[in-house]
């Protein structure tokens, strides 16, 4: 089990790299677009997204996910193959049945969407950039399923800096505002996904089975729900917020967001990546079961233990970087960021519905808890506004991950270390309490006593006992591993 979770660790901090990086290039690039477009066009830019978010639900039909299924299912690497290659030509000629007839009416949904066709051109841009984005995720998954961490992080870096740079030269040194964006996107996704097509044919060579297809379609659709699902669960309290409140309360509610959701971002995400791949590695072995009930007692360490950090400085974070306008954001972070700690739990009670196959009730639990989202948000937000929006997230993640437990299993059955996971809960929502009643004035002695929190933290995990003796032992080990490296270091 060891093994396995060194190999787990070493692929999550990988593309974890990937995602600090990915996100601090986005920061850097705040002030180049906010100097050089309107709000306008961000409105302009945030529908073309919405409809191209709806058409990749549609192209994809869970296939990412029915790609890793199916590639750890076969033993022979011919098989392993026609896997990828199968759905990556299904891809091509879904999304050439979807952007074709696209680009050809163009003007008419420029028309729908705005009310006029003068947009046409922005929506055949994009368009055309998501045609080469809907070929490049195949090969990215084969890249994922061979556990190939260093090169995909190494080509998405690579990616991200050639976007920022294309970005520069259109937006801030040619000025063509919306239209250099896309134009960006589009070069950048045609040497990007190119690359990495030919990567992917180079290996594997082409070939098709209509009977992978049907297995992996049949495995792959119904995550189709969840995907909607969750587009919901993500963007339904904003449009709620704003019909019952004001702007300022939304983007006072959307800075809390984007540092709560850094939860899933540095640590959920990456972990997901390489989990979805080896998951069905582990299940092949004999304490595969004992193994998963582990794993999931050290993710909720990570995540707990991130989530609580996070909430315990926010207050300090937000009044550095942000106006006093802003401030009061930090109240929704705390609760958000146990939204998706409930988020995380999900990833890891869908393991028996994956191996079995059942993935509809994947689809099942993401609508149950999108639509509790929904009836939360509207009853929650009329009143409580910003507070409500981040109750009505926490309490649908929970439920979406307290039926996707149940359903799980009943098809196979995991027993997990849930008083392990309660204790931890505990004690950083205790100690959390207890530092919002903290009010000192010197911002270095506040910084002290949220560190000494921090480290108090820890301290009760080990007199509650939460750690096994085995697992003090490795911890140990690990620290003079650790210390006999920097001795080495000091003497060199």
């Amino acid at each position: 089990m060891l093994d396995e979770l060194k190999k787990l660790l070493k692929h999550s901090s990988i593309y974890g790299l990937g995602s600090i990086l990915s996100k601090s290039v986005g920061f850097l690039m705040i002030p180049i677009y906010t100097h050089y477009l309107t709000p306008d066009d961000y409105g302009v830019l945030e529908l073309l997204d919405l409809i191209v978010t709806v058409l990749g639900l549609l192209v994809g039909m869970g296939l990412g996910s029915a790609i890793f299924r199916f590639y750890y299912h076969y033993e022979k690497l011919k098989d392993k193959y026609e896997v990828v290659t199968t759905a990556l030509l299904f891809v091509i000629l879904m999304t050439v049945f979807i952007v074709l007839p696209c680009l050809i009416f163009a003007d008419k949904i420029s028309l729908v969407v705005f009310g006029s066709d003068q947009y046409s051109y922005y929506f055949q841009l994009m368009f055309i950039s998501f045609f080469f984005t809907c070929i490049g995720t195949v090969p990215e998954c084969f890249l994922r399923a061979e556990q190939r961490s260093a090169l995909f992080t190494t080509i998405t870096l690579i990616t991200l800096i050639l976007n920022v740079g294309l970005n520069i030269y259109f937006v801030a040194v040619l000025k063509m505002r919306i239209i250099g964006i896309l134009y960006a996107s589009v070069i950048m996704r045609f040497l990007n996904n190119t690359f990495l097509l030919i990567l992917n044919i180079s290996k594997t060579k082409l070939s098709f089975s209509i009977v992978k297809l049907r297995e992996m379609l049949k495995y792959g659709i119904p995550l189709f729900p969840a995907s909607f699902g969750f587009f919901i669960l993500n963007f339904a309290d904003r449009f709620i917020l704003k019909h019952f409140g004001t702007l300022e309360v939304v983007g006072i509610y959307s800075l809390g967001y984007k540092f709560a959701f850094m939860i899933s971002l540095l640590i959920i995400n990456p972990f997901t990546l390489i989990w979805q791949a080896q998951m069905f590695e582990i299940a092949k072995k004999p304490e595969a079961k004992e193994i998963f009930s582990k794993f999931l007692t050290y993710f909720s360490l990570v995540v707990i233990t991130s989530a609580f950090v996070l909430s315990v400085f926010i207050n300090d974070v937000i009044g550095i970087i942000a106006p006093p306008d802003f401030y009061s954001a930090y109240k929704v972070v705390p609760i958000i960021a146990l939204g998706y700690v409930f988020y995380g739990f999900y990833h890891f009670f869908q393991i028996g519905i994956l191996l079995e196959k059942k993935t509809k009730f994947l689809g099942f639990a993401v609508f149950i808890g999108a639509f509790a989202n929904i009836i939360l948000n509207l009853l929650l937000v009329p009143s409580y506004e910003a507070i409500g929006a981040a109750l009505a997230t926490v309490f649908s993640f929970l439920i979406m991950s307290l039926c996707t437990f149940v359903f799980s299993q009943r098809l196979y059955r995991i027993k997990y270390e849930f008083g392990r996971i309660v204790k931890i809960l505990c004690v950083a929502s205790l100690l959390l309490i207890f530092s919002l009643f903290l009010n000192v004035n010197s911002f270095f002695i506040n910084i002290c006593i949220k560190m000494t929190i921090i480290i108090l933290f820890f301290v009760i995990l080990f007199s509650i006992r939460f750690f096994t003796d085995e697992e003090l032992r490795k911890i140990r080990f690990f620290f003079k591993i650790v210390v006999n490296k920097f001795r080495l270091l000091s003497v060199s």
